[in-house]
C-alpha cells in the first residue's frame, strides 16, 4: 500500500503528464494604463476561459465582421 506522500506524488506526476499531452496555454498581457476598460470587463466575467472561448467561437462562425 502506498503512503499518502507517494499517492500525492503519483497524482502530481499524472496531472503534469496529462497537461503536457492535452493542454495548450496562451498568455495574454494587458497594460494597466491603456487597457483599463478591457481589464475591468474581463475581470467582471465569472468564467474568463469560457467567455474568451465563446468570443473566439463566435468570431470563427462569422459573428464579428472585420
Amino acid at each position: 500500500m502506498k503512503s499518502k506522500k507517494d499517492q500525492i506524488e503519483a497524482h502530481r506526476i499524472a496531472v503534469k503528464k496529462h497537461a503536457q499531452e492535452n493542454v495548450y496555454q496562451f498568455k495574454c498581457s494587458f497594460n494597466k494604463n491603456t487597457d483599463k476598460e478591457l481589464i475591468e470587463h474581463l475581470t467582471a466575467q465569472p468564467n474568463k476561459q469560457g467567455y474568451i472561448k465563446k468570443l473566439i467561437t463566435n468570431d470563427m462562425k462569422g459573428g464579428k465582421k472585420k
